[in-house]
């Protein structure tokens, strides 16, 4: 729950942000996430990217 109120009071303010949920994981996993196919690291890449926040 810690993870959604955080989520909500970025979106209440009015900061980009986006997130994701799986339906299996825990904590702790490094940069590979072995219970999805989704490449969150790429993911973040795009989001910092799409932000400005990567520099060219």
């Amino acid at each position: 729950m810690n993870s959604i109120v955080f989520y909500e009071a970025l979106l209440k303010h009015k900061v980009p942000t986006e997130m994701h949920l799986y339906p299996h994981g825990g904590h702790g996993f490094g940069l590979k996430n072995k219970t999805t196919q989704e490449d969150w690291s790429a993911s973040l890449q795009n989001w910092l990217g799409a932000n400005g926040w990567l520099k060219k």
